[in-house]
């Protein structure tokens, strides 16, 4: 029987395509499809686009889909798959935009790849269209965020520890990675409080404290000021009682031109009136960040060892950490670890996944084509290696 000339696509509906039939671009904006018109191959040009990305609004940039990390609700979203296949939705951080400087919603615009431009009602807007879940992102980007905000120590810890400093930081109404409006802060803190002393040092020199003082020691004081030193004793503590209120007085009158120049570049640059600022709620947070920062450095001194291996009656015990490693490799020993972890494999022909170093364990999952994230712990590392373990014992 003679085959037929036609391919079996076009006899069979539910065969599988040929490769002719199929386009050669693939969906690729710009590429060309081909398709037959009684017989004759005709190019096409493709008009299909990406489905990943949707059209925003706020120039060129990009806002990804609903199960990303990053979601941005600024046109309604459309998806053809059914309501039981969908992510389930992110947790959503909760912020008081209202409050915060125009600083700090261009550090949460950052943090969400979304355009800074714009006026302060438009970010706002920007900001409470969107979300992001600090829960889905990796330590790494939890790292950066940290970083961006000139945090102390972004790359240390683990991280839960890393979301709380970044929950924390959220609390301060300005950006802390923004050294002009830090110096801002800085300075209304600073001169606020000489202010308050002056005010108060002032209000007590309502009586001449200089009366009990000797003659001897009031003309030494007048030579501090630059001050004449004669005449009586009652003269010099009067002398001396004028220049510092006066003194004080023209102090403070500076002090306070300089408070009233620096507020209303605040309220330039943060973009709401300075009456709005919570100075407390900076140090009180600040302060928090700096409990964390001790504790973890402190638990990290109170580490237990990676080997408890007991391993002091050892004949191997006097070789150096360098000769020991020398010979485990040669021996083939899986991995690597401290010098208890070396002896107990040489000792007893063991070592438990739990003895070595994160690096060690990396380099075993590599060579055992096992993957894994840079992001995870020993503890989901020797997770990973038990299961393949037990995945090839059992087969």
């Amino acid at each position: 029987m003679p085959r037929a000339k036609r391919p079996l696509a076009e006899v069979d509906r539910n065969a599988i395509p040929s490769k002719s039939a199929r386009t050669s671009s693939r969906g690729k904006p710009g590429g060309k499809e081909e398709k037959e018109d009684g017989g004759r191959r005709v190019e096409q040009k493709a008009t299909s686009k990406p489905s990943t990305y949707i059209k925003n609004k706020f120039r060129n940039s990009v806002i990804r889909r609903p199960n990303s990390k990053y979601f941005a609700q600024s046109e309604p979203v459309e998806e053809d798959t059914p309501d039981e296949d969908r992510s389930p939705a992110l947790r959503q951080e909760v912020f008081d935009y209202d409050t915060k400087d125009d600083s700090k919603l261009r550090a949460f615009l950052v943090d969400r790849d979304m355009p800074t431009e714009g006026t302060r009602e438009e970010l706002i807007t920007r900001l409470k269209n969107s979300s992001i879940d600090y829960e889905s992102l990796l330590a790494t980007e939890l790292s950066e965020i940290l970083s961006r905000r000139h945090v102390t120590g972004a790359a240390s810890g683990t991280r839960d520890i890393k979301i709380q400093r970044i929950r924390l930081n959220d609390k301060i109404d300005h950006d802390t990675g923004d050294s002009h409006a830090t110096i801002l802060y800085v300075r209304r803190e600073i001169w606020g409080q000489s202010i308050a002393e002056m005010e108060t040092k002032l209000q007590s020199l309502s009586e001449n404290p200089y009366t009990e003082m000797t003659p001897a020691q009031l003309a030494k004081r007048l030579q501090k000021q630059n001050l004449s030193t004669t005449g009586s004793k009652e003269a010099m503590a009067r002398r001396l009682f004028n220049h510092e209120k006066k003194d004080l007085t023209k102090t403070l009158k500076v002090r306070k031109e300089q408070m009233q120049e620096n507020e209303a570049e605040m309220e330039s640059y943060i973009g709401h009136p300075v009456e709005r600022i919570g100075v407390s709620r900076e140090r009180k947070e600040s302060d928090e960040d700096a409990r964390i920062q001790q504790e973890m450095w402190a638990s990290r001194q109170k580490a237990v060892p990676v080997c408890d291996y007991n391993w002091k009656d050892s004949h191997w015990a006097d070789r150096t950490e360098r000769q020991l490693s020398e010979i485990c490799s040669r021996r083939g020993m899986p991995g690597y670890g401290p010098k208890a972890a070396m002896l107990k494999w040489l000792d007893t022909g063991k070592i438990d996944y739990q003895d070595m170093y994160m690096g060690g364990l990396t380099r075993i999952c590599h060579e055992r084509g096992i993957v894994y994230k840079e992001s995870d712990k020993k503890i989901e590392l020797v997770r990973r290696l038990t299961e393949a373990d037990e995945a090839a014992e059992s087969g």
